[in-house]
């Protein structure tokens, strides 16, 4: 019979002795902590140990694979509030085997193709049409690039604080980058009493048009309003945040409503929609007519059934 407790405590030792290889070496560890073989029958703390080690090793392998596959582009962008941002989207916010990202790939993955010269050409607004006739539907989505270069900013006052940031991410541990947040939004300096959301928020949670997941916290020091940020760059939106950074913010109620605000133009006039296309209200009035659009999934476009003509759609590209 074979003695299953006495396999798993040669697996720790194992385990253990690997993780202090890497160590001595300077890499980091296998194991997140210190793992005692068990002699006693309690066995679980060493099988939990033992499955994060070879998950941790697979997720490093997958993670350094990727990388070969998709090599950090140099950012050639002279203008440093673009620069930062392409930075951010690009950085490489980790692999792991247990969400869907080896199979559905990873948006810093996706991003890391992109030309440099390219970014400015994205288009701001992206069309994508579903189903044929009167049933159909449409979706927009803000590129995320053209949305935080429009509002973000880079002052001596945000750099300023932006290091205080580093210091605190830099200094905490293995804590989260969200508990780094959430530390210096409780600095003596900081006001966030003057915006809604209070605290850090995560588009993932609210219907929005932004076309990748968004992280942040908007705050005031000394009456000038600030944003903390994290984009999304991995599969599953519950991890692969990248490094917080603090950025100078203009028209912060703008930042907000351009989240959720679309514009749609046909021969009747102009429509608009505040909560991301699931109402349209025409000329921005309400009650207004109800929409008569004909959906053309084939040729990713929409007509109207009133004028006679295609429907176009925009988002806020100017403040």
């Amino acid at each position: 019979m074979v003695d299953i407790e006495q396999d798993i405590n040669e697996w720790c030792r194992a385990m253990a002795y690997v993780d202090e290889r890497f160590k001595s070496n300077g890499s980091p560890g296998l194991l997140d902590t210190e793992v005692e073989p068990t002699t006693t029958g309690e066995t679980t703390d060493c099988t939990d140990a033992l499955v994060r080690g070879i998950a941790s090793v697979l997720s490093d392998a997958e993670c350094a694979q990727s990388e070969r596959k998709n090599p950090q582009p140099e950012i050639t962008e002279t203008d440093p509030v673009k620069a930062r941002i392409i930075r951010m989207l690009t950085e490489n916010t980790g692999c792991d085997i247990l969400d869907s990202g080896g199979a559905y790939g990873r948006a810093w993955e996706r991003n890391r193709h992109i030309p440099m010269d390219e970014w400015d050409k994205r288009d701001a607004c992206h069309v994508t049409v579903y189903g044929h006739g009167r049933d159909g539907e449409v979706t927009i989505s803000y590129d995320v690039y053209r949305y935080l270069t429009l509002f973000l900013d880079i002052t001596d006052e945000s750099e300023r604080l932006n290091a205080i940031l580093k210091n605190i991410v830099e200094t905490s541990g293995n804590r989260s980058y969200l508990q780094d947040m959430e530390e210096f939004l409780e600095r003596d300096e900081v006001d966030i009493d003057g915006y809604a959301c209070g605290g850090i928020v995560n588009t993932y949670n609210y219907d929005n048009i932004i076309s990748q997941v968004l992280q942040y916290g908007i705050f005031e020091v000394d009456g000038e309003p600030y944003i903390i940020l994290q984009i999304h760059g991995g599969c599953d939106v519950r991890g692969g945040y990248t490094v917080p950074q603090i950025f100078s913010l203009n028209h912060p109620d703008y930042f907000s409503m351009a989240q959720t605000d679309i514009m749609a133009y046909c021969g009747c006039g102009e429509w608009l929609s505040d909560d991301a296309g699931y109402n349209w209200y025409f000329d921005g009035c309400a009650p207004s007519k109800p929409i008569d659009w004909w959906y053309d999934q084939d040729n990713n476009r929409v007509m109207c059934m009133d004028c006679r003509k295609e429907v176009t759609f925009g988002v806020t590209e100017s403040v």
